[in-house]
């Protein structure tokens, strides 16, 4: 009978590891590969993981960030044309209070309604579509305003639209991205984000 020296064993052990390491990579491998390839979203996008597909996703958050800064830099010069002298503070912050009283409450109730919504278009894309076809019309609104009521209606029209857009967009990330791709899709959201500011 031959004699099983310690040295083989521990040999036949390294390699068997060896094997079971290369084939659970290989595994891993071919399971990122079909999560990034074969995902489809609740909003029918097909995951990818490129910085193009990111950004493409995160658009909207883009759009949102540049058009508030641009209204917070623009507006209070809309409240000097509109208000007589003594009283552009007093409005202009009328104005905000009244848009931080709605803000809190409607991302959250679009966000539950359109979870609860059912279309051919999905349950994010005709909110998101109904927030900026609203963003238009409110800063339409807004710029041409020509007495503080009209300024006041404008700005609470923009706050809304932006609810209903946003609520609903919050949900896309988590919705079509995979959980350990996430942290990279928010990365570029983030810059995007940043970017826009930088911009206005």
């Amino acid at each position: 009978q031959a004699e099983i020296r310690p040295a083989d064993t521990v040999l036949r052990v390294a390699r068997w590891g060896r094997s079971l390491l290369l084939h659970s990579d290989r595994f891993l491998i071919a399971s990122r590969c079909t999560l990034t390839q074969s995902r489809v979203g609740h909003t029918g996008n097909v995951f990818q993981d490129h910085f193009g597909w990111y950004a493409r996703i995160s658009a909207y958050w883009f759009a949102s960030s540049f058009k508030w800064f641009m209204a917070l830099l623009l507006l209070p010069a809309k409240v000097n044309m509109v208000v007589p002298t003594g009283q552009q503070n007093t409005t202009w912050g009328l104005i905000l209070m009244i848009g931080a009283i709605e803000a809190p409450v409607g991302p959250a109730f679009m966000g539950w309604l359109s979870d609860r919504t059912s279309t051919i278009g999905g349950r994010r894309r005709p909110c998101i579509a109904a927030g900026a076809s609203l963003t238009c019309v409110a800063c339409a609104g807004v710029g041409t305003a020509q007495s503080v009521p009209a300024l006041i209606v404008g700005y609470l029209l923009l706050q809304i639209a932006d609810d209903v857009g946003t609520g609903p967009y919050s949900a896309v990330i988590p919705e079509n991205v995979p959980a350990v791709f996430r942290g990279r899709a928010s990365g570029v959201l983030g810059k995007l984000n940043f970017s826009a500011q930088v911009i206005a």
